[in-house]
């Protein structure tokens, strides 16, 4: 399996809460990120077993980290913002093998698979 050198951080929190969550982030590395509005929907009875509402409005928070800060950043996401806050934010990371218009991150930096 390949090992990347950065990571998307995905944090999905209640409408309000991205500020607060960026906040954290940076303390722990972050140095900024992208918010897209949203709603939750699905079966109405799975989502209720994760403290979800249906149609409830969120924030996504999408965040570019290096490998080293990762689990920190998610972490201290969890940990403020997670789901025993009123952020109920849920936090989940993906590798990434290419990124193109950031300054901060060049090809050099990523590892292949």
């Amino acid at each position: 399996m390949a090992e990347y050198k950065n990571s998307l951080i995905i944090a999905a929190v209640n409408h309000g809460y991205s500020e607060e969550l960026m906040n954290v982030a940076c303390a722990y590395g972050a140095r900024g990120g992208t918010v897209m509005h949203s709603r939750a929907i699905g079966d109405e009875k799975a989502m209720s077993l994760w403290g979800v509402a249906l149609h409830e409005e969120k924030e996504l928070v999408m965040i570019i980290v290096d490998g080293k800060s990762k689990l920190h950043i998610m972490q201290a996401i969890s940990e403020q913002c997670g789901m025993n806050s009123d952020a109920k934010g849920v936090v989940l990371s993906m590798p990434i093998n290419k990124v193109m218009g950031l300054s901060f991150v060049s090809d050099e930096d990523i590892v292949e698979g």
